[in-house]
């Protein structure tokens, strides 16, 4: 199989095979270095002198282990992390996603195309950052999220993405997540009158002047962190969930209060417990009697200042879950309003202490917002958590009305008061756990089968090739197109990361070999586990799954798709099985698994696989060593010529332009010389589509 991993843990093994090729983080040379380093004096791949233990991967494999705990150093199991080609906000495809296991560890095995130099990493939890920037810099990378020790973390932001799509199909349809730090805006003459203040806002901004901060915005008068307990952020993060609106729904609503209401004298606390924007937003409260409230923002002629910058640490600022400062003592019948300045905080000497109003202010009063229609206007969500008398609010601090993503959990803070009843909470709406139908405890919004509870995570592949030659144990003449077959897998989950149904599409696109081949794919597990099986046969005598789509390709296609202008139609099969008491996907592994085909002259048993892939049980062992085939079983090398190392296939972590009828690879993909020579170093991205890489001439055009 393309990820040849064994674990025995709790681990996620993933590919990001996407369609994608690299644009400012492109682990080759740069642009004029790439015109020129085209080897033009290679007219066939068997004047390449193959350097030694070279394996003809165009994959690179990297283990990473995510440690998660909460604020009160707690393993955080069944938190869903997610890795992804690019930050949500530049939709990029989730990859793969699953839960921590009972000590808060995830295991991943990442194969990845070897021009990736980074993924992203991204959590289901609220204390800790999201859009974190994992570079590929070492095959085992470590990373503690969370507690009282947690890793510095680099995160990413912008809205320049870290690869460039090549095809449609590799982009996700997400909507983003991280609000862009953009420049501030200029008030709109069509914004709400009632938002528009008289004087500049910062003007307003006050705090006590033995309050003050530091040049993060990190306040120096902190109260005693807040103690916050896993069962708690794990509620509020299951209703406030990336990317939807439709959980927020009912906390939308004016029926839930959006005030803090005090009924008697009390002191009163704020906490951040969450933050997921890439704006370094300030948070500010006004009061007033609850009898005489404002009527619009020049009605409020103080904002007083609670976080100056409440971007966590590694995004922007150096706050934390739990940090906690006091507002004061108030008098019962005081109206607590709070407000967010949205990428207020600036720094230095700039508004007030390095406060601006930024890109606007948005309030918890939501006829103070900028949004000219009412039904936009509303920036919060709230709740209270009855039994803690702890009252939450989810900010939104994007314009509703231009590119919020209404996921109301771009600043999330907690109220809370001493005596605790002081707040009155008779019209809050109480916080709840989130529905999950099934029971296997995974919450329907992170389920893809809320309904089935055998069932938890799909895992998909972008598509991928395999390309052979089929002149085995002889060398033919490496146009690659003898057999070309697409690949695109999805290996369904349950709540314990094990693989339950594997389902995947693949297409013959090219035969142009002399005979007629036969093609599967071996499985790494045993055939007795797999049931169910539709679009293939299960092949008999296989000790491990082995799927056959056909026996000849003759039968399957009319055109061989491999002439200049021959542009025929393509054979696309759709396969599925079961797998009873699977493995982890660790162990099962995400990508092309172990594809091969036969050579229809010489029988079933004279299998082709891609090089240092093992055969199955019905291949003729005999014919290792034969004729030009290098095979060592001893070694674990095979299916390589003996002079030189040539393989009789090749993988590509996206659908492959083969070479026409007869034309070296070498011609066509004019980087792919200086990939071999270099032992992989040097263009590994050789198939994909950049400046000076192809020959079309050369290479077959889709039709």
């Amino acid at each position: 199989m393309c990820v040849r991993m064994h674990k025995s843990n709790i681990h996620i093994i993933f590919t990001l095979l996407t369609l994608l090729a690299v644009s400012a983080c492109r682990k080759s040379l740069d642009h004029d270095e790439q015109l020129a380093g085209t080897d033009s004096s290679v007219l066939d791949i068997r004047e390449i002198k193959v350097p030694a233990g070279f394996d003809w991967s165009t994959t690179s494999i990297y283990h990473i282990s995510i440690s998660l705990k909460s604020p009160n150093d707690e393993a955080v199991d069944k938190a869903e992390i997610s890795f992804t080609a690019d930050t949500r906000s530049n939709n990029g495809r989730v990859i793969v996603k699953g839960l921590t296991n009972s000590q808060g560890v995830l295991l991943a095995t990442v194969e990845v195309p070897s021009y990736f130099d980074k993924v992203v990493l991204n959590t289901d939890q609220l204390h800790v950052p999201q859009n974190i920037l994992v570079r590929l810099n070492q095959p085992h990378i470590q990373i503690n999220l969370g507690g009282s020790n947690p890793d510095e973390v680099e995160t990413i932001s912008g809205n320049s993405p870290m690869y460039t799509s090549l095809d449609d199909n590799n982009g996700g349809n997400s909507s983003g997540d991280k609000d862009v730090g953009a420049e501030d805006e200029i008030d709109n003459a069509n914004d709400n009158p009632k938002s528009k203040s008289e004087i500049v806002e910062y003007q307003k901004f006050i705090s006590p002047t033995n309050r003050t901060w530091n040049n993060d915005g990190l306040p120096n008068y902190f109260e005693e962190d807040e103690k916050i307990s896993t069962e708690l952020l794990t509620q509020i993060a299951q209703q406030l969930p990336e990317r939807t609106m439709s959980l927020n729904a009912p906390f939308l609503s004016n029926a839930c209060s959006k005030f803090i209401v005090l009924k008697q004298d009390a002191d009163v606390y704020v906490s951040l417990l969450g933050e997921s924007t890439n704006n370094k937003n300030a948070l500010l409260y006004y009061t007033y009697d609850k009898n005489r409230a404002p009527a619009s923002v020049n009605d409020i002629s103080k904002l007083n200042v609670v976080f100056p910058n409440m971007s966590f640490t590694s995004s922007g600022g150096n706050m934390k879950c739990g940090h906690r400062v006091k507002l004061g003592n108030f008098k019962a019948g005081t109206v607590i309003a709070y407000c967010i300045a949205t990428n207020g905080w600036k720094g230095g000497i700039e508004g007030y202490q390095g406060i601006t109003k930024g890109k606007h202010i948005i309030y918890t009063n939501q006829d103070f917002n900028p949004e000219n229609d009412d039904n936009k206007r509303q920036h919060l969500v709230s709740f209270c958590d009855v039994s803690r008398k702890k009252f939450i609010m989810g900010f939104e601090d994007t314009k509703r009305d231009n590119g919020s993503d209404e996921d109301f959990n771009d600043a999330i803070i907690c109220t809370s008061a001493i005596p605790s009843s002081a707040i009155d909470d008779g019209n809050s709406c109480v916080l709840t756990g989130q529905t999950d139908t099934d029971g296997d405890g995974v919450t329907d919004e992170a389920d893809d089968y809320p309904n089935d509870i055998s069932k938890a995570f799909d895992n998909s592949t972008a598509a991928g090739s395999v390309s052979f030659e089929d002149n085995w144990p002889y060398t033919g003449d490496y146009d690659l197109n003898d057999l070309v077959i697409d690949y695109l897998y999805n290996v369904i989950t349950n709540a314990s990361n094990q693989v339950v149904r594997v389902e995947g599409t693949l297409t013959l696109r090219a035969t142009g070999g002399a005979y007629g081949n036969g093609f599967g794919v071996q499985f790494p597990i045993a055939v007795n586990k797999v049931s169910g099986v539709t679009g293939a046969t299960l092949e008999a005598g296989q000790s491990k799954a082995v799927l056959v789509l056909f026996d000849n390709m003759r039968t399957q296609m009319s055109d061989w798709n491999t002439f200049e202008n021959s542009a025929g139609d393509v054979k696309q099969f759709n396969i599925a099985f079961n797998v009873a008491n699977g493995p982890t996907l660790s162990s099962f592994g995400l990508g092309c698994y172990n594809p091969f085909i036969w050579n229809g002259s010489l029988g079933r048993g004279a299998e082709i696989h891609l090089p240092n892939y093992a055969p199955t049980d019905l291949a003729d062992l005999s014919l290792f060593g034969k004729a030009e085939d290098g095979t060592n079983q001893n070694t674990g090398t095979t299916y390589v010529s003996k002079e030189n190392n040539l393989p009789w296939a090749i993988h590509t972590p996206e659908p492959f332009v083969y070479p026409i009828e007869k034309a070296s690879i070498v011609l066509g993909h004019k980087k792919f010389a200086n990939w071999v020579k270099s032992g992989g170093n040097t263009y590994p991205d050789w198939y994909t589509n950049q400046d000076g890489y192809r020959n079309t001439k050369e290479l077959h055009q889709k039709k």
